[in-house]
């Protein structure tokens, strides 16, 4: 098993109980999102309740196999200082939903051909008032794979068209909440002009015979 963008799970775990934000100031960024980011009473009575029926056990599994009523208790308690500390997700997880409240390490073991997808799912912790501002730390993801494997193949891939990406656009891709408001912001580039700037990544002679064959 191949951890390329960062250690191994074990180290990740025992680095993040050493240090980050302490218990104190997890329950007390808890309590803020109780009182200031939940605009009516209703709303933090039921989080609450979940809270008290959640299941207390350190991971549990976020997936199209689990009630709809019991995925939202557990994301409710992911998102607290309380259990799990570990969230087992599917794709059902994987647009929508905040889990950034208590979490700013990902592990990506279902990659994807596309980086969108795996910056959707990354998006799920990076986002405003996350828990990576409260600790002054990054956000850490992790891309494991089998070596040998088509998953390595996979791997390089997906690594490789973000990097044409960030090569042809300019800027690290990106979908995070922080980006998508910014780009909402921009004022849109002319169809017109996007048509004469376009230009081949091919080599001379694929050009060449592009152009003889039609």
């Amino acid at each position: 098993m191949r951890y390329p963008q960062s250690e191994p799970p074990g180290s990740m775990a025992r680095r993040h109980r050493k240090g980050g934000a302490s218990y104190r100031a997890r329950v007390e960024a808890f309590l803020s999102h109780l009182t200031e980011q939940l605009a009516t009473r209703d709303e933090r009575i039921s989080l609450l309740r979940d809270l008290m029926e959640a299941q207390l056990e350190p991971v549990l599994r976020a997936d199209g196999g689990v009630k709809e009523e019991t995925r939202r208790r557990r994301l409710r308690g992911f998102n607290s200082p309380l259990m799990p500390e570990v969230l087992v997700a599917s794709e059902v997880m994987a647009e929508g939903l905040d889990l950034h409240l208590d979490c700013r390490h990902i592990i990506h073991h279902d990659l994807s051909w596309n980086p969108s997808t795996l910056e959707q799912r990354t998006g799920r912790v990076d986002r405003l008032r996350c828990k990576a501002e409260l600790d002054q730390d990054s956000i850490h993801v992790y891309l494991p794979y089998l070596a040998g494997t088509a998953d390595e193949k996979m791997y390089r891939v997906v690594t490789d068209r973000a990097r044409w990406f960030q090569i042809v656009m300019g800027e690290k891709y990106s979908v995070d909440e922080a980006s998508t408001e910014a780009l909402a912001q921009r004022v849109p580039f002319p169809k017109a002009a996007a048509e004469e700037l376009m230009f081949s990544l091919g080599v001379d002679g694929e050009v060449q015979q592009s152009e003889e064959g039609g």
